[in-house]
């Protein structure tokens, strides 16, 4: 959470139901919270910090009741305890899937795993060839989003300081051998946007990132320019090094 400069907040559950997003049934079309709210969140909003555990993880909050959300990371947490379960069951290879986030155990034969990457616009932007052990995890604004009275896309991934959605981004990517973290990762790239994305990779030492601007401008890692196959060309608006590798475990 602090690598991510807060941009990533399992403590922002009220704001997530506020919001109307704990739900299945997308787009919402209720009415947005009242910008009073809104503005009395990003005052002090509710964070992970003020829950504090012992080492019985009895836990108290320091601001009373406060409601966790971990959906920016369940998809990242189900494929990390899947592999485990077919490495415990001996299989040597497969490639598991949720909803497009991926992670990769062993080989395709004599071949990598390709993935590709949805545009948000019914196309495939790109793909990668993933390697034994690689997650590649992305987050947008394209199927779970609420419409804005102007008719603009308000997206499910919100900013956690400032209490309101992310517009900034139309989509990001993270490969990375830790799922859970590539998961909360992607998440926190679209939170932040194109301004914090240098910020957000290096806090949360990320060499294979990418994140597509509302404008739709590439902000790349030079990891993942690497890696990364363009099936359509977009201009990119900045690339920054922050190491070749994608990480290890």
């Amino acid at each position: 959470m602090e690598q991510s400069g807060g941009a990533f907040d399992p403590g922002a559950g009220r704001l997530v139901a506020a919001w109307g997003f704990h739900t299945s049934d997308f787009p919402i079309r209720a009415p947005a919270p009242d910008p009073a709210v809104l503005d009395g969140w990003a005052a002090r909003p509710d964070s992970l910090r003020d829950l504090h555990c012992d080492d019985a993880w009895r836990c108290k909050s320091a601001r009373g009741a406060i409601q966790l959300d971990f959906n920016a990371v369940a998809e990242g947490l189900a494929l990390e305890e899947g592999a485990m379960l077919l490495q415990g069951l001996g299989v040597p290879a497969a490639l598991l899937n949720l909803g497009g986030d991926v992670l990769a155990l062993g080989s395709n034969g004599d071949a990598p795993w390709r993935v590709g990457l949805d545009d948000g616009e019914g196309g495939v932007l790109g793909g990668v060839e993933l390697r034994d052990g690689e997650a590649f995890m992305s987050s947008g604004r394209y199927a779970k989003f609420r419409e804005a009275p102007d008719g603009e896309r308000w997206p499910h991934v919100l900013d956690p300081r400032s209490g309101r959605p992310a517009t900034g981004a139309r989509l990001s990517a993270v490969l990375h051998p830790d799922p859970v973290r590539a998961d909360a990762a992607a998440t926190a790239l679209l939170a932040g946007g194109p301004d914090a994305f240098e910020q957000t990779v290096r806090g949360m030492a990320l060499g294979c990132a990418l994140l597509v601007d509302a404008d739709g401008r590439v902000w790349v890692t030079r990891g993942m320019a690497a890696r990364f196959q363009w099936q359509r060309e977009l201009p990119e608006a900045k690339r920054i090094d922050s190491g070749g590798s994608c990480g290890t475990r």
